[in-house]
Parts: C-alpha cells; sequence; structure tokens
C-alpha cells in the first residue's frame, strides 16, 4: 500500500474512488496463483530504470535497451526501492528479491503487471509440492 495507493487528494484530482487493494488465490492441477492487485498509481518502470543507473545496477547503455518488463523487474534486486525515503512501512530495499528468490526456490515464479495511473498486480505460482516450513 505504501507504495502503490496514492493519497487520497491525488487520487481525487486523478477522479479516481476508494484505493483498493485485492487478494485472489486459486489453485490449479500444477500449484497455486496468489494474485495481490490494487487500482494504484502503477510502476513509473522508466523512473526505476533511472534509479537503478544512479545505484550502479544497471548502466546508461541498459536504460535505453531494456524492455517495459526489464525495467519493471528491477524491484527484484538485493537491496534496490523505489521509495526515496524509508518509512515505518518500506523502503528498506529488502523484501521483493527475498519473495522472488524463495518462490524461484520451490518451483515458482512471480510475474508483475502494471499501468501508470491504473494499478498493479503482482501475480505469484508456487507449485503444490512446496512444503511450507515453520522454523
Amino acid at each position: 500500500m505504501d507504495h502503490g495507493i496514492e493519497e487520497n487528494d491525488i487520487r481525487e484530482a486523478n477522479g479516481k474512488g476508494v484505493g483498493e487493494i485485492l487478494l485472489d488465490f486459486k489453485e490449479t492441477e500444477q500449484g497455486f496463483i496468489v494474485e495481490v492487485s490494487d487500482n494504484g498509481q502503477g510502476i513509473d518502470y522508466e523512473g526505476l530504470a533511472k534509479k537503478a543507473v544512479l545505484k550502479g545496477i544497471i548502466t546508461e547503455k541498459d536504460l535505453f535497451l531494456f524492455t517495459k518488463d526489464e525495467k519493471i523487474n528491477l524491484i527484484f534486486e538485493p537491496g534496490f526501492s523505489s521509495k526515496e525515503n524509508v518509512t515505518d512501512i518500506s523502503g528498506r530495499g529488502v523484501g521483493m528479491d527475498v519473495v522472488k528468490t524463495s518462490i524461484e526456490a520451490e518451483g515458482g515464479n512471480i510475474e508483475i503487471e502494471t499501468s501508470i495511473g491504473i494499478g498493479t498486480t503482482i501475480r505469484m505460482c508456487i507449485p503444490k509440492n512446496t512444503i511450507i516450513r515453520e522454523e
């Protein structure tokens, strides 16, 4: 929510109603699909790519060569955060890389669909053979 849903005054100025976050869970023969969607501002993937250049994660050349999806997937880089300031909720640069690594270690995948001004969906596919471990 800290990343995706705009402040009320910004939403109102853009003609948007209440901010929503939806959680959807489906079971398939292969596994489970978990989707988290919002009707927020979408991911500024161009801004992400520029920030990644400044942090030395990608080169200036990459900025122009990367596709939209490659720019969005920079979110999964270790230590990368799209937030300018650390808050009680986010901005530390840990989280999405750990989520991706954990899901992929179990044979699953994660993908992001986003539209500027419309919202974002994060889809996680987790195989049924995944064992949930308690620590």
